[in-house]
């Protein structure tokens, strides 16, 4: 591979010490290297990956794994009555993969299959013995986070039943993770709640600034009425749920609600006018 040409073809190359939010992330003679996620297609991920450093930590059994997941293999190498598949990108380097599997095996308490994509990014597919019995990964993060020395985010599919659908799922996925990490301060997003933050990334500029101005109107230029609406919302409604974690006193959030409603004629109480808000609300974060 030769870097010279790499950087013609993508100038906005450049070497990084860790993962970056919005960037493709590959390794070459032992230095790791970012391209941003909008200058680069899925083919010539696969190509730049295919022509990187081999990562040595890659065990027979992940090979047999990422044949299966690249297309290369028609069967996989086990199978599952029911599965998960957790996409988890890591901060730092990892510089012992064989320490960082073995210390995942033991947080979690039950095996999972680690897949190592890049330095910064692992797929774990969690075979589901018993209905319901998945791991609470909320409880465990920070003590991954902790034992494995680097912020951990996860992206955590709903449970799956064809281990056949998995090449096509764990690519969705993926993508999905790396299109809504940069928009967010979550560190686990699941698949189902993932449709409304992912609606944005799919809005021009121009749409998002017509739906903006014509659903939150003059309120655009109030940020922290905008702030309480989109907290009472995410609280359901619930004016003092959402006044406590505002640390504000209910009657404040209360008239935030109401001014809002003046100022653009919204009344998140209703349905129809919280989702369109709430969704307006996220257009300009």
């Amino acid at each position: 591979m030769n870097l010279h040409k790499l950087s013609q073809l993508f100038p906005n190359i450049k070497r990084v010490q860790h993962a970056e939010d919005g960037h493709f992330i590959f390794q070459y003679k032992g230095q790791q290297y970012a391209i941003p996620e909008n200058d680069i297609d899925a083919e010539q991920k696969n190509l730049i990956l295919a022509l990187s450093d081999d990562p040595v930590w890659h065990s027979e059994g992940e090979q047999r794994w990422l044949a299966f997941l690249n297309g290369d293999q028609p069967k996989p190498p086990e199978t599952f009555n029911s599965y998960r598949i957790i996409i988890m990108q890591l901060k730092e380097t990892v510089s012992d993969p064989t320490s960082f599997n073995e210390t995942i095996q033991m947080i979690v308490s039950q095996h999972v299959t680690v897949i190592w994509l890049n330095p910064n990014e692992v797929i774990l597919l969690e075979d589901i013995k018993y209905p319901n019995d998945t791991i609470d990964f909320d409880s465990i993060i920070d003590v991954m986070s902790e034992d494995l020395d680097t912020n951990i985010r996860l992206m955590i599919s709903s449970p799956k039943t064809d281990i056949y659908d998995a090449p096509t799922d764990v690519q969705w996925l993926l993508n999905l993770a790396r299109t809504l990490w940069p928009t967010t301060g979550k560190r686990i997003l699941d698949e189902k709640s993932s449709l409304i933050p992912l609606l944005p990334s799919k809005f021009s500029d121009q749409d998002r600034d017509h739906f903006t101005k014509a659903i939150l109107k003059t309120s655009l230029d109030d940020e922290n009425l905008l702030n309480t609406i989109k907290t009472v919302i995410e609280h359901q409604g619930n004016v003092s749920s959402a006044a406590k974690t505002l640390y504000m006193h209910r009657n404040s959030v209360q008239y935030r609600v109401d001014k809002f409603l003046e100022l653009t004629g919204n009344d998140i109480r209703q349905f129809d006018h919280m989702l369109r808000v709430y969704l307006a609300v996220l257009l300009i974060d």
